[in-house]
C-alpha cells in the first residue's frame, strides 16, 4: 500500500520551507515551489528538477498548482500488489505469495525457472506486511520459501480475491 499522500518519504530532508508572507509550505514530497526575482512569477520544480513557468505572482494559486500536480504524480506512482502466482492446470499444485509493483514482470522472471505454464490467480493492493500475514496464516502449507501446497482455504482466498476482477471485467 502506498504511504500516505502527504507524507515526506520522498524527501531526504524534511524541512518544511514556508513562504515568509503567506506561512504556505514551498515543498511537498519532491515539488517545491521557486519565485526567480526578475520576474516574481512562481515556477514548479518537479521531482526531476524540470522548471515550469507558472504565470502566477499569487502564492495560493501557485500552490494550488503544486498541490495539484503532486496529487496527481503521486496517484500515478506503481501500487506495491501482494500476488498468488501459480500453475492453473495444477491448481492442486504450488502457488507462490509474494510483492511486486509489477506483478506481470515479475511473472515473466518466475516463468523462466518453471516447468509448468503459470498465471496470475489473484492480486490485492497490499506491502510486505499483509504478504506476511498470508505467510503466517497459511504456514502448514508452506513448502520452500515463499511457495505453498495450494488447499482448500488458499484456493478459497484466491477466488475471493479474483472474484471482483472478474465481476469488474463483465460489467
Amino acid at each position: 500500500m502506498k504511504a500516505g499522500l502527504f507524507d515526506n518519504r520522498f524527501r531526504e530532508d524534511t524541512t518544511l520551507y514556508r513562504d515568509s508572507e503567506t506561512g504556505l509550505p514551498l515543498a511537498l514530497g519532491m515539488w517545491h515551489l521557486m519565485k526567480p526575482r526578475q520576474d516574481g512569477m512562481w515556477r514548479l520544480v518537479d521531482p526531476q528538477g524540470s522548471e515550469t513557468p507558472l504565470e502566477t505572482r499569487d502564492t495560493f494559486a501557485a500552490y494550488r498548482t503544486m498541490l495539484n500536480a503532486y496529487e496527481a504524480w503521486y496517484h500515478a506512482l506503481p501500487v506495491k500488489k501482494v500476488y498468488f502466482i501459480g500453475a492453473a492446470a495444477e491448481m492442486l499444485g504450488k502457488v507462490k505469495i509474494g510483492t511486486s509493483q509489477d506483478v506481470p514482470g515479475r511473472l515473466r522472471q518466475l516463468q523462466t525457472g518453471s516447468p509448468e505454464k503459470l498465471q496470475i490467480l489473484a492480486t490485492v493492493e497490499g506491502d510486505a506486511s499483509l504478504e506476511d500475514h498470508y505467510h503466517r496464516r497459511f504456514r502448514l502449507q508452506r513448502r520452500h520459501g515463499e511457495w505453498f501446497v495450494i488447499n482448500r482455504a488458499i484456493l478459497e482466498e484466491i477466488e475471493k480475491l479474483a472474484a471482483p476482477a472478474v465481476h469488474g471485467a463483465a460489467l
